[in-house]
C-alpha cells in the first residue's frame, strides 16, 4: 500500500545517483572528503585521453615520472631500479597489449568506463588492499560486507524488516567501535562510518513513523474522490435549504394573514360562522405545517453542521497526507545523501590505499 503513497509523490524510492543534499549542513572536514571523493569532469581529463590514446600506438616509451600522488605505480611492469638515473626518476617500456591491460584496471580509465556505460554507484564499493591490517580481522570484514549489503538496499526494504534493520545497525555499532585504519583519517572510512552510525537510525525511526501513519488512513486518491463527491453535493444542499426557508417564510406570512381575517371574522360572528370554522380549520392546519417545517429546519441544521464538519475533516486529512508525503521525501533524500556519502568514501579509500600500497 506504501508503494501507492509513493507514486502519487513521484519520490523514487531508491537512487544512489542524483542525489540532492539536505539542507542539514556538513562540517568543513566532510565537504572536503566528498570533494576528494568526486571523480574529475570530462573536460578536465580531456588530456588524460588523449595521452592514453597515443600511448596505445605500438612504441617504445622512454619517460621521466616523478612520483605524485593519485597515480598507481602498480601499472608499470618494467622498471629499472638499478639505473644511473636519480632517484626521483625512473625508464617505463613496455608494449602496447600490457598497456591495454593495464589501463583496463586503471581507477581513472574505469571511471571513463562507467559513465560510457551508465552504470550505477556500484563501481564505488569498497576496495580493500592486501597490505591494510584491518583484512587479517574477519569480524570486521563481515560487517564492512553487511554495511553494504544494507546500503544497496531501498529504505522501504530495510524499514518494512527487523531483521535488514538489525543487521544493518549492528554493522554500523560494531564498527563505530572496532574499525581502526592507519594514516590520514580523512582519507578513510572512520568519519564516514561515524556520520552514518549518527544519522540511519534517526533516518529510520522517522520513515517508520510515517509510513505507520500512512498506513491508518484513506489514501489520497479516495480523500480526492471524497472531497469531489462532497463538492457535487455542496450546491444541491444549498439549494435545498434555500428553497426550505423560503417556505417557512411563506408559511408564516400565510399563517399571520389567516389570524388577521380571523380577528376581522369574530366581528362578524353572527354572520360568518361558518367562515370562521373554516379559517380555524385553515389555522391549525398552519400550524401544523410550521411546526413540521421547523423540526424539519432543526435537522437540516444538524445534518449541515455534521456534513460542514465532514468536510473540514477530509480536507484535515488530505492536508495530513501531503504534509506526510513531504516528509518522506525528505527522508528519503537524506537516506540517499547517506548511502552516495558512503560510495564516495569507499572509493577515495580504494584510490588512497592503491597509492600508498
Amino acid at each position: 500500500m506504501l508503494n501507492n503513497y509513493y507514486q502519487g509523490v513521484d519520490i523514487p524510492l531508491d537512487n544512489t545517483q542524483d542525489v540532492e543534499e539536505p539542507t542539514q549542513e556538513c562540517s568543513s572536514e566532510e565537504r572536503s572528503n566528498i570533494a576528494l571523493a568526486i571523480p574529475p569532469t570530462l573536460v578536465e581529463m580531456k588530456d588524460s585521453i588523449s595521452s592514453i590514446s597515443s600511448s596505445e600506438k605500438p612504441q617504445t616509451a622512454s619517460a621521466t615520472i616523478d612520483p605524485k600522488p593519485g597515480v598507481s605505480l602498480s601499472n608499470q611492469t618494467d622498471i629499472s631500479g638499478n639505473s644511473g638515473f636519480p632517484q626521483n626518476k625512473i625508464i617505463v617500456n613496455q608494449s602496447v597489449t600490457d598497456n591495454s591491460k593495464q589501463f583496463e584496471e586503471d581507477d581513472l580509465i574505469r571511471l571513463f568506463r562507467i559513465m560510457e556505460k551508465g552504470a550505477d554507484m556500484e563501481v564505488h564499493k569498497l576496495y580493500v588492499s592486501k597490505n591494510v591490517a584491518v583484512e587479517d580481522d574477519n569480524k570486521v570484514v563481515k560487517a564492512l560486507a553487511d554495511l553494504e549489503i544494507s546500503l544497496s538496499m531501498g529504505l522501504q526494504k530495510i524499514a518494512s524488516s527487523e531483521e535488514n534493520s538489525l543487521s544493518l545497525q549492528d554493522a554500523l555499532n560494531f564498527l563505530s567501535t572496532n574499525y581502526f585504519e592507519d594514516g590520514d583519517p580523512s582519507h578513510g572510512l572512520k568519519p564516514t562510518i561515524e556520520s552514518l552510525h549518527q544519522e540511519i537510525p534517526s533516518i529510520l525511526s522517522s520513515f517508520k513513523q510515517v509510513s505507520a501513519r500512512l498506513s491508518t488512513i484513506d489514501t489520497f486518491t479516495q480523500l480526492e474522490e471524497k472531497e469531489k463527491s462532497v463538492n457535487e453535493e455542496l450546491p444541491q444542499r444549498k439549494k435545498a435549504a434555500i428553497s426550505l426557508i423560503s417556505e417557512i417564510d411563506r408559511t408564516e406570512k400565510s399563517m399571520a394573514k389567516a389570524q388577521q381575517k380571523e380577528a376581522e371574522l369574530k366581528e362578524q360572528i353572527s354572520r360568518l360562522q361558518d367562515e370562521l370554522k373554516n379559517k380555524g380549520k385553515e389555522i391549525e392546519d398552519c400550524e401544523t405545517k410550521l411546526s413540521f417545517l421547523q423540526e424539519k429546519k432543526k435537522k437540516g441544521v444538524s445534518e449541515t453542521i455534521g456534513f460542514i464538519e465532514e468536510f473540514e475533516a477530509v480536507k484535515k486529512d488530505r492536508s495530513q497526507i501531503v504534509e506526510d508525503k513531504m516528509k518522506v521525501r525528505q527522508e528519503l533524500e537524506r537516506w540517499s545523501y547517506c548511502v552516495a556519502k558512503w560510495w564516495k568514501a569507499t572509493l577515495m579509500q580504494g584510490i588512497y590505499l592503491k597509492d600508498k600500497f
